[in-house]
Order: structure tokens, then C-alpha cells, then sequence
């Protein structure tokens, strides 16, 4: 009776004994082998191109332009975008960030950046030539697209609300024509050799005009009413 009992304990044994195993890897086409039945994974696809989800490109209705601003005065930056596909506006001054959207970055009292009717303002307060430099207008796109404008600050500044001609502090050879404390026109020069009389009004020669400008001393017998006249 125990000789049967080990031979069909040991056929048994044999019956479910399963067949090697063979290797298997992620991706393969065809059944587990060895895994309870088969379980087929298909092969993965490869899209043959990958298209970047970025915003489309930003076009500028209008670029910025330069501005030539007496000290003191102030002035606004106005960068106009078609389309701005929810990209970021970003103001920059000589490569250094100034504002991402209306958030300021760099902190200044003199700058200040607003929005208004799809129009982006930089507004830039009681110019120095601190505030000299280019100023860039960038939305944030792939490529970035820029618009830059150069702020100039003139190196004279009218007297307030008044009117009339006024030599330039830095050089006697010119001067600026004003009206209501603002500069009017472009400055004005005196012919080769002749420096300009605040007092007068006129060009005349250095012999004649008061200092600064002019060689004569106040309380001098004046000279000779002679000059150009303008």
C-alpha cells in the first residue's frame, strides 16, 4: 500500500510540474509565457513628429519710439501688441528686468507700468540721466519678440513757465528758445566764433558778451551795440 502511495505522490508531482519560463520584456509582441495564460501588450507607437504647444507669435501694432525729455520732465513708454495669446509683457531697461506683466522687479520710484485698452504703458517719472538708456518692450513668446526705444535726457531744462531765448549752461555757442517753461524748438547755434548774450539776446563776440560766456566783466563800460542778431 506505501509504494503506491509514493508513486502517485511522485506522479503528481510531476503532472503540474510547469515548463521553464522564458524571458520576457516591456514592450515585447506575443504571450507571457509561464504567467497563467497569455496577456498580450501591443507595441508602442512613436508619433513621428512632436509639435511644441507653444502661444503663437505676437506682432507689434506699433514700436516703441525714442524720446528726448528735458530733467525733470516725465514720459511714457507705449508698447502696442496684436495678439498676445496669454503670453507675458515684459518691460526691461538696458537688459535688466523692470516689470513681468504689471509686477515690479526692480524697484524704483520713478518707474511705473500699466495696461490700458490692449495698450501697455511704461510711465517714467522726473527723468535724470540716471534714466538715460534703451528701453525694451518683450513679450514672452518662443521666439521672444522685442521692441526698443531709447530715452535721451537734453541736458537743459527751461525755466518754469516762462518764455524767451536762454544760453545753454554747457556751451555758450548755443542756446534754447522756450515758452511756458518748455522747451519750443530745437536748439539754436551761434556762427563760428560768436557765443551767445543772455542778456541781449544775440550772438556776439566773446570781447564784448559778459562772462560766463564772454571775456567782459560786469560793471565794464559796455561795448559797441554790435552782434547778431536773431
Amino acid at each position: 500500500m506505501l509504494p503506491r502511495l509514493v508513486l502517485l505522490t511522485i506522479f503528481l508531482a510531476c503532472s503540474v510540474q510547469s515548463a521553464p519560463r522564458q524571458p520576457y520584456y516591456y514592450g515585447q509582441v506575443g504571450s507571457r509565457q509561464g504567467y497563467g495564460g497569455p496577456n498580450s501588450l501591443e507595441e508602442p507607437t512613436i508619433p513621428k513628429e512632436i509639435k511644441p504647444n507653444f502661444f503663437d507669435r505676437a506682432v507689434f501694432r506699433q514700436p516703441l519710439s525714442d524720446r528726448m525729455v528735458e530733467p525733470g520732465r516725465s514720459t511714457t513708454f507705449i508698447c502696442k501688441v496684436r495678439d498676445m495669446a496669454g503670453n507675458s509683457l515684459v518691460w526691461e531697461k538696458d537688459g535688466r528686468v523692470l516689470f513681468v506683466d504689471n509686477y515690479r522687479v526692480t524697484w524704483s520710484g520713478k518707474l511705473h507700468a500699466a495696461k490700458r485698452r490692449g495698450e501697455y504703458l511704461l510711465r517714467v517719472f522726473h527723468v535724470s540721466k540716471e534714466e538715460e538708456g534703451n528701453y525694451t518692450c518683450v513679450v514672452n513668446s518662443d521666439p521672444p519678440q522685442r521692441s526698443t526705444g531709447q530715452l535721451k535726457v537734453d541736458g537743459f531744462l527751461c525755466p518754469r513757465r516762462r518764455s524767451g531765448m536762454f544760453p545753454d549752461p554747457k556751451d555758450c555757442s548755443r542756446y534754447y528758445v522756450c515758452q511756458d517753461g518748455r522747451v519750443k524748438a530745437e536748439r539754436g547755434y551761434c556762427p563760428d566764433g560768436l557765443v551767445f548774450d543772455a542778456g541781449r539776446k544775440l550772438c556776439d563776440k566773446p570781447a564784448i558778451v559778459p562772462r560766463p560766456c564772454g571775456l567782459s566783466y560786469h560793471g565794464e563800460k559796455p561795448g559797441p551795440k554790435s552782434g547778431w542778431y536773431l
